[in-house]
């Protein structure tokens, strides 16, 4: 009778901190949520004025006087500071070495992560660029976003690239779902400055 009393109060107890560890567990679905409310807040608290992806594809560009930024397909936001070269022909192609200076901001955790290259003198991340039909990628060959985040370019960087030119800079607002590895499984937002995307000499 003991025995039966002693497995059923402990069966209780093992149940009582299961259902603690749930309710206090968050969903994926939460996680976004909180994504989406972090990334518009600091959209309001930069005063960033969002214009569409069709308003911004009729002329391409960002009105920097205004702080306008495009939301891209994937909900990437972008500011085009300097599109690069005047020579038109000085697009990004398929199999370019492209090399960039930038940092990195967590927007939830509110700080400039480790990553960041542009106080590094004579350092910068290097990265193939692929085009195949309409799919985009690209593969870190050196840098700290190789050592820290593994090979694959983040998508919001890359289809950046379709605007710009050799030594562009640009400022990408990125939700984990365009993000590198570390930003998808945190479902962290990330803001980047690129102050250069170019072609590695």
């Amino acid at each position: 009778m003991k025995k039966n009393i002693l497995i059923t109060l402990l069966s209780t107890i093992g149940l009582l901190f299961i259902f603690q560890s749930c309710s206090n567990s968050r969903t994926y679905a939460d996680m976004l949520a909180d994504e989406r409310k972090a990334i518009h807040s600091y959209i309001k608290k930069n005063n960033i004025k969002v214009i569409s992806h069709e308003k911004f594809e009729e002329d391409t560009i960002t009105n920097l006087d205004e702080n306008e930024y495009a939301l891209l397909p994937g909900g990437v936001y972008m500011q085009i500071i300097r599109r690069g070269s005047e020579n038109p022909v000085d697009t990004f192609a398929h199999r370019d070495q492209i090399t960039t200076r930038f940092t990195e901001y967590n927007i939830i955790k509110d700080y400039m992560t480790s990553v960041s290259n542009t106080q590094a003198s004579g350092y910068v991340d290097v990265f193939e660029y692929s085009i195949t039909k309409d799919q985009v990628s690209g593969s870190f060959t050196t840098g700290a976003m190789l050592v820290v985040y593994g090979s694959n370019v983040p998508y919001g960087w890359l289809i950046a690239l379709k605007y710009l030119r050799h030594d562009s800079q640009v400022k990408l607002i990125v939700p984990s779902s365009a993000g590198h590895s570390s930003s998808y499984q945190e479902v962290y937002p990330y803001v980047y400055e690129i102050t250069r995307f170019d072609i590695a000499k």
